[in-house]
């Protein structure tokens, strides 16, 4: 990789520990293993967060997405197969004399690595 080459979108993993996490869904229950909400989380006070579900509490109809993206990224993203198996798809760049398809092929393996390591 180029050493000059810097990534534009940058993630910064963090892990909090020993957290009171607070979810207020608009169904009862836990939320089953691999499945996700859409909402906002926000840290309220020292050691506690609130995560708050997207929605009104009229029902959408909304299927389920065909091959959901599971990472959303500048250069890729990556879906989930109704089997489970993930894959990459290419994000469609805007060219420049600055920015060419070498830049975005960097960028792009730049952020596979990176995810890699999620």
């Amino acid at each position: 990789m180029a050493k000059d080459f810097k990534l534009h979108a940058a993630f910064y993993p963090n892990t909090e520990s020993c957290i009171d996490l607070k979810l207020l869904t608009r169904k009862p229950g836990r939320i089953g293993i691999g499945n996700s909400l859409s909402g906002a989380l926000s840290h309220d006070r020292e050691d506690h967060f609130l995560f708050i579900e997207n929605g009104s509490g009229n029902d959408r109809k909304t299927g389920n997405q065909r091959n959901p993206h599971i990472y959303m990224g500048r250069y890729i993203n990556v879906n989930r197969k109704s089997d489970g198996t993930i894959y990459p798809t290419f994000n469609r760049p805007h060219f420049t004399p600055d920015f060419t398809f070498k830049h975005f092929c960097l960028a792009a393996a730049e952020e596979l690595l990176m995810i890699t390591e999620l």
